[in-house]
Parts: structure tokens; C-alpha cells; sequence
């Protein structure tokens, strides 16, 4: 999934990820959690997180710390190469 494209699948995972970790909120999953984890981005702050699936609670209690404070700085990592 591309999180630059429009898509449904961000529709997708984002319903899957409210409805299995009962995540609540303006969240968006910019993946489809299939490797165990997903990119969230917050709506209301910008904020993206990277969380595992062991880490919802953590999320849900305000414990878990965004990854990137911006979703362009989340962008900007994205789409560098590796080296």
C-alpha cells in the first residue's frame, strides 16, 4: 500500500485497525498492518506513530510517542533511499 496514492486500502486498514485494537479517535493506518505493526497518522496533531500491534494499549492510554511530529517529516523518510 502507498500511502502517497489515494486508495480505499487506507480506508480499509484504518476500519480494521478501529474494529481489532478498538482504536478510537482520528486516527488514519497508512498500512495495512499485515507485518504486524502500522503507521498511524493522527489527524488532529500531524503526528505519525509506527506501532506494533502490542503497543494499541499503550496508544489508547496517550503512553506511546509519535515516530515523526509531522507527516511530512514521515514522508521525507519514506521516500529516501536506503543506503
Amino acid at each position: 500500500m502507498d500511502p502517497c496514492v489515494p486508495s480505499e486500502q487506507i480506508a480499509a486498514a484504518t476500519e480494521f485497525a478501529k474494529e481489532t485494537f478498538e482504536l478510537e479517535g482520528g486516527f488514519l493506518a497508512l498500512t495495512s498492518g499485515e507485518g504486524g505493526g502500522f503507521f498511524l497518522y493522527e489527524i488532529g496533531t500531524g503526528e505519525v506513530y509506527d506501532l506494533g500491534v502490542e503497543e494499541f494499549d499503550a496508544l489508547k492510554s496517550g503512553g506511546a510517542e509519535a515516530r515523526w511530529s509531522s507527516f511530512f517529516e514521515f514522508i521525507r523518510w519514506y521516500l529516501t533511499p536506503i543506503e
